[in-house]
């Protein structure tokens, strides 16, 4: 990382804490954006595809077709290339597909389940979920699939991997001290290689007795997560602090919540719900502060649509 780039990321943390200990209110709802990509994947076709729409949900393109099934689209950090799960060569692997579909690559090619893609902000690697060492742990593999690293090494599942804008940290979902919670772990990053400085203790940042963590999404700003917080049988959207205070639900609990994503601006959420008559999951558009609820998949498709992911 440059030091300018240092410096920017330096200047922005260090304005979001300036925000919060002057107890600024938050923005007006920002108006609904015009430019960039929401990918997800659906089943409307008779199997899992990987569609990608306006960010209001109109022009509706389906990017694979293939016989299997392939879901959890992921935009790189500049937008030519989607990551995303397949199982067409036998069982789930990660893929690298351009941003029109085309050149789809198994960068995995395991025999284990590989699952949950994450991009590095530099885009040269791809955090991922695998049981290849007989549970679920995190790995990081260089973008092209030629080498692949081990991240957390632990008899619990470690699960849901989100990088920190400035690439010095992964956050992830573990129950390796109960209930799912949230963690960190301090990593550092070259062009060859990665090293995982403290990975036998990762820090918990959030967690509980009575509540269970998933799909963390680390803030454009890196100063907050989104997650969902599932708590007597309700499972909500929630904001929290990248410290893990402040946490805040912003769903109406009327429905379950599922994969929450920032809008690339930190304003608005996207994510994935059953909340319809014919409790098919949709993709729904949320400001952050929880107001302007919008729906932007058509209940008339009784299929599911899900996982959605954001990008200019």
């Amino acid at each position: 990382m440059t030091h300018t780039r240092m410096l920017l990321v330096a200047m922005l943390v260090g304005l979001g804490v300036l925000v919060g200990a002057c107890g600024m209110l938050v923005p007006p709802p920002a108006p609904i954006p015009t430019g960039g990509k929401i990918t997800f994947a659906s089943g409307r076709n008779f199997n899992n595809d990987i569609y990608r729409m306006n960010p209001d949900g109109t022009v509706q393109e389906r990017l694979t077709q293939h016989a299997d099934d392939d879901s959890y689209p992921v935009w790189s950090p500049d937008r030519t290339r989607i990551a995303f799960i397949s199982n067409r060569a036998g069982t789930n692997d990660i893929w690298v597909m351009q941003a029109d579909g085309s050149n789809q690559t198994n960068v995995t090619q395991s025999l284990s389940e590989d699952t949950y893609p994450a991009w590095s902000p530099d885009g040269n690697w791809i955090a991922f979920v695998s049981d290849r060492g007989g549970n679920l742990d995190l790995y990081v593999l260089q973008a092209d699939g030629d080498l692949v690293l081990p991240l957390t090494e632990h008899p619990a599942n470690d699960t849901a991997p989100t990088w920190s804008p400035d690439g010095t940290q992964i956050a992830f979902i573990s129950e390796r001290e109960g209930l799912p919670a949230l963690y960190t772990v301090r990593i550092a990053l070259d062009a060859l290689a990665v090293q995982v400085a403290d990975a036998a203790a990762p820090v918990r940042v959030l967690g509980g007795d009575d509540f269970s963590l998933a799909a963390p999404a680390w803030s454009p700003d890196g100063t907050e997560f989104a997650l969902t917080i599932e708590q007597q049988g309700g499972r909500d959207l929630a904001i929290v602090r990248a410290d893990g205070s402040g946490l805040q639900r912003i769903s109406d609990g009327t429905a379950s919540v599922f994969e929450p994503a920032w809008s690339p601006d930190g304003q608005q959420l996207v994510f994935y719900s059953q909340r319809d008559p014919d409790r098919s999951t949709k993709i729904y558009r949320i400001n952050r502060d929880g107001s302007d609820l919008t729906r932007l998949t058509d209940l008339s498709n009784p299929a599911g649509d899900f996982t959605p992911h954001w990008a200019w």
